[in-house]
């Protein structure tokens, strides 16, 4: 486990709201970055950790990975109402 797990939990949560705000766009790990305030490599973590637990789906166009919400996911569903509340 790693050492500052806050830090990756505030990354994935900051991610998460961007995306799910969002869930019509897809998301480069650049664009994602740029809206969500993050460093790169925290967006890249932040979207491998949605990709394996199946929030986001991942599309490759060229060289780039394109990253969309999977609505058809229940707990997307969920953390979209989540944060719809605030």
């Amino acid at each position: 486990m790693k050492s500052n797990t806050k830090l990756y939990d505030y990354a994935i949560m900051r991610a998460m709201k961007t995306v799910l705000t969002h869930p019509l766009k897809k998301f480069s790990i650049i664009d994602l970055s740029k809206e969500a305030g993050l460093a790169p490599s925290a967006a890249k973590y932040a979207l491998d950790y949605m990709l394996i637990n199946d929030l986001v789906t991942d599309e490759r166009v060229g060289r780039i990975h394109q990253y969309q919400v999977n609505m058809e996911n229940y707990m997307s569903r969920q953390w979209k109402i989540f944060f719809s509340l605030e």
